[in-house]
Order: C-alpha cells, then structure tokens, then sequence
C-alpha cells in the first residue's frame, strides 16, 4: 500500500481542473507534469454507441451490441421477445448468475471489482479507485447502470460505484431514464441489491 505521501502526490494531479482544453487549436494539454487522461472509463461505450448508429443507418433492427461484456446495447429486441435478455454477474462467484436484466433501445454498463482486485493484510480492494482520497472504494461490490446510450452508463457507472447508493440518488435525480443497480456487501448473504431510479 502506498504511504499517506505517495498517496498525496497521487491526488495533486487528479481532476479535470488540471486539463487545459484549446478548442482553436483543438488541443488537448495538462497544467502541471505527471497529467494524465485515460479514456478507458467511457470508451466501450462511445463505441457501443457508435457501432448502434451505423446499424440503425443499414436499417437493421435488432442487435446485441457488446463491448467485452462491461457495456452492452440492446437494439430492438429479437423476434418474439420483448427485449434482449442480458444476465448480470454475481459480484462475489464470476461462475454465478444474479439475475437477467431485459434491454431494449437502451445500454447495461457494469464497472465491479471481482474480476480485478487486490488483497492486503487481508483486505480485498477493488481497482476503482476514488480520486478523492486517493484509496480503492470500499463498501460497493459493482454498479451496474441502465442508460439510453453506452456512452452515458460507461461514464456513470464508475462515478457511482465511488459515490456509492445514498450519494448517487441526488444526481440520478437529476437525470432522465437513468437506473442504476447496486450491489453491496451483506454479511449474512454476501451481497444485497440497491435500486436507484431518475426521478425516485
């Protein structure tokens, strides 16, 4: 584990304060060394996105759109179905399924710590880190977000999984068709769900 300095140089170069943006030049640039941006949290969904597009432009109509399985859209829905049936992976046993989620014109974006994931001193911690304190997020197993694009799930998936239930209800408030799925720890039953909606 990094020591409390290592984590305080860490988060001097962390948020979008230090970004430098010049749409005349349409450059992108860093206030200070060590800057970095990482496009790895939204990318699978603007491409999901984009993948969408160019089917609804050959007129296809129904498609499951996948990107490695953390952002997924379901275009139409497959003949006789009412939608895309997508399984969501239980947060602790990968080999185990929680429950089918159905998708129809609309993306399921998961961000989860059980595939990666480290221990120390006997502490699993996930690799999503919060940018405020520097540390992995405790107290939230996965997030898994409904969204009308993979482009917004991919962005707010992660974001929730560092603001957990209670702090992510003000901003889906804020937003419209938007849900997200919580799974917490449970000591009894390993995990319990949270269901946050827009609007709720």
């Amino acid at each position: 584990m990094p020591s409390e300095n290592e984590l305080a140089a860490a988060r001097s170069h962390v948020g979008g304060a230090h970004v430098r943006l010049d749409p005349i030049a349409k450059t992108i640039g860093f206030d200070q060394p060590g800057v970095e941006l990482d496009l790895g949290g939204i990318a699978k969904g603007y491409a999901v996105d984009r993948v969408a597009g160019l089917l609804r432009q050959q007129q296809i109509d129904a498609a499951l759109i996948s990107a490695g399985g953390s952002t997924i859209y379901g275009l139409g829905a497959p003949p006789g179905a009412g939608g895309w049936e997508v399984k969501l992976q239980d947060p602790i046993d990968p080999r185990k399924v929680a429950f089918a989620i159905e998708l129809k014109d609309r993306a399921l974006s998961v961000a989860g710590s059980s595939e990666k994931a480290f221990e120390a001193g006997g502490v699993t911690y996930s690799h999503i880190m919060d940018p405020r304190t520097g540390r992995p997020v405790q107290g939230v197993l996965s997030v898994a977000v409904l969204a009308s694009s993979g482009t917004a799930g991919d962005a707010l998936d992660n974001a929730f999984f560092v603001l957990g239930p209670e702090r992510s209800r003000a901003y889906l408030n804020r937003l419209h068709d938007t849900e997200a799925i919580f799974f917490v720890p449970d000591a009894s039953r390993g995990w319990l769900v949270v269901r946050e909606r827009a609007g709720e």
